[in-house]
């Protein structure tokens, strides 16, 4: 399953479990938030589909497009993570909760994918053609 999936089947859960809980969520403060957090999700698919198809049709040289979905879902995770806790509240420090897993997936999907910060500079050198160090 690719990580905005997962991570917007988190919130999913998340969602259900206040609305469980008794916490509003339609309140605008954290309708702001979970809204933000789909929104991240959804630009971090489109970009996923757009590494793809950059595979699918640059045979060799630089995919510049994988480095930027890349260096996007790294702090998607995150982002997905800091909303489960917002939405949560206190609910989120209960031991195996939406808000712990996500936290977890948000620590280490920016190592996973190779540094944040190689992965913006692969974006810096290919995409935004700026010079090396």
């Amino acid at each position: 399953m690719a990580r905005h999936e997962a991570a917007e089947r988190t919130l999913d859960g998340t969602v259900a479990e206040a609305e469980t809980a008794g916490i509003q969520v339609d309140d605008p403060a954290l309708a702001e938030v979970i809204g933000m957090a789909y929104a991240t999700c959804e630009a971090a698919r489109a970009m996923n589909y757009a590494a793809v198809n950059e595979r699918a049709v640059v045979r060799s040289g630089p995919r510049p497009v994988a480095a930027v979905s890349r260096a996007l879902t790294g702090p998607m995770e995150g982002v997905v993570a800091k909303a489960c806790y917002e939405v949560l509240g206190d609910h989120a420090l209960r031991q195996g909760s939406p808000a712990e897993r996500q936290l977890a997936a948000g620590t280490t999907a920016p190592i996973a994918a190779g540094s944040l910060e190689v992965q913006l500079n692969l974006v810096a050198r290919q995409v935004l053609d700026l010079p090396k160090g």
